[in-house]
């Protein structure tokens, strides 16, 4: 008798626990295991036999044992899928250069720009029939909105930004305008300062560039293409980038140029270090790799740093033959373009 009942016993435990399995079919197999067990402590030993039981219905014992299972309902040989939850990383991507012949202008700092070195870039871009101006960051210095101590009498955001569309209307060229660390002052500002009003395009440069500052919209809006401070721009096999995406320190103690190569690996023109340089390289295969960072075109000596190793530069690119695209990186020494 002793034997029938044990004989027996397999069955009514695997359809008791099929049972459970069809009232909860999205529990845990522990979680289920201890359900069953507190509720029919004499017929199983202990959790751990529920347990086993469970996962031989649900296919969780491997290959070895699958031939066992006669009633497949709970059968599951698929693999287990986790649901990842939803992001927040925001898309990236580069921004792509149209054809044309750039002017290349870098950390002009409105309103504390060198007015003759500015000038002298401005005539040479003209004289080289540029179809375009490429801003490569730091356009304008964001004073108001800085991190660091501020002095007063000093331009407001408002002033430099009307500083900053009267050069752009009077250069009368398309502009390509890429933010730098200093514009992103800006939106760090209005985070820091008044985060509810972030989500109002009005406050934000986009917007002020393409409308303006006034009471009034502008009438003849500039043809400008804003680029986030983020992203980098391609021409051919030129990628243009700031200089302070990569984040961290970033001053060279040797060449800027070179240490964009060794961050970047490829054909970059950069800013940000104020200084112009240029660096070239022979790869395994005899390609040639070119890095440069172009000069500034603010004042070169600051209150905060009087003395630096900085000059003042703009560039020339021209894109329209993606097999034979040129870049002349220029250095202005005393209004004078070299």
């Amino acid at each position: 008798m002793k034997g029938s009942m044990y004989m027996g016993a397999a069955p009514i435990k695997s359809e008791l626990v099929s049972s459970y399995l069809d009232r909860f079919p999205e529990a845990q197999s522990m979680t289920i295991a201890r359900k069953i067990y507190g509720e029919n402590k004499l017929l199983f030993k202990d959790v751990e036999a529920v347990r086993s039981v469970v996962r031989m219905l649900r296919n969780k014992m491997g290959a070895s044992h699958s031939h066992e299972i006669k009633n497949k309902t709970h059968y599951n040989d698929q693999p287990k899928k986790i649901i990842v939850p939803s992001s927040m990383s925001k898309p990236w991507a580069p921004f792509v250069l149209p054809k044309g012949r750039w002017g290349i202008l870098a950390d002009i700092h409105f309103p504390y720009h060198d007015r003759r070195a500015l000038e002298a870039a401005v005539n040479d871009i003209l004289k080289e029939n540029c179809t375009g101006v490429l801003i490569n960051g730091d356009g304008m210095d964001f004073y108001g909105a800085s991190k660091f101590n501020r002095v007063p009498n000093q331009k407001t955001i408002r002033q430099e930004i009307q500083m900053m569309l009267k050069f752009l209307k009077d250069l009368g060229l398309p502009v390509v305008y890429k933010a730098g660390n200093h514009e992103k002052r800006l939106a760090d500002f209005v985070c820091l300062k008044a985060m509810e009003l972030f989500d109002l395009p009005t406050i934000h440069l986009p917007y002020l560039l393409q409308h303006g500052v006034e009471k009034e919209p502008m009438t003849n809006p500039i043809d400008i293409t804003y680029i986030d401070p983020n992203r980098v721009i391609y021409s051919n096999h030129l990628t243009f980038y700031h200089g302070h995406e990569y984040g961290g320190m970033t001053n060279s103690p040797v060449n800027p140029a070179r240490s964009a190569f060794v961050k970047s690996s490829r054909i970059v023109s950069v800013a940000h270090e104020h200084r112009p340089s240029e660096n070239t390289v022979t790869d395994i295969r005899g390609k040639l790799i070119t890095t440069w960072s172009s000069g500034c075109l603010c004042g070169l000596h600051p209150d905060w740093k009087p003395l630096n190793q900085w000059g003042h530069g703009h560039a020339i690119h021209d894109n329209r033959d993606p097999h034979n695209w040129t870049y002349t990186n220029k250095r202005i020494y005393n209004g004078r373009v070299m």
